[in-house]
């Protein structure tokens, strides 16, 4: 039977499997699955919302050596890693230029939503 390594974990896995079609194992595959599922229906891909491959060119560079969080100052962690937010939010006519990015943990980027705010008080 042959066996493939997953492209996610490493794993080996048999490729006759119906439950891994791919390059993941069954595990891998049944997680990417559901993360491709998790968007309410109807709404616009990510793509379509203006988060394709440019967005993550440029999303990559911005968060590639961020140390700290733009809004709270604190170090990013694995549990809440960096992300590349907007100051000025696509929802109130912000563009993915790198000049309006800024590092940001995740959970700061999401209580933030499509607020406008000022960077925190330096001290």
């Amino acid at each position: 039977m042959p066996r493939r390594w997953c492209m996610d974990c490493s794993a080996l896995f048999d490729m006759d499997d119906p439950r891994s079609p791919g390059m993941r194992c069954p595990g891998c595959q049944a997680k990417a699955t559901q993360r491709k599922n998790t968007d309410p229906p109807g709404r616009p891909t990510a793509a379509q919302r203006g988060y394709g491959a440019d967005w993550r060119r440029i999303s990559a560079r911005i968060t590639a050596n961020a140390v700290a969080c733009h809004w709270c100052g604190l170090e990013f962690t694995e549990d809440d890693p960096a992300t590349a937010d907007h100051l000025i939010p696509k929802a109130r006519g912000g563009t993915n230029d790198e000049s309006n990015l800024v590092p940001a943990h995740r959970s700061c980027n999401s209580r933030r939503a499509a607020q406008a705010r000022r960077q925190r008080p330096r001290h």
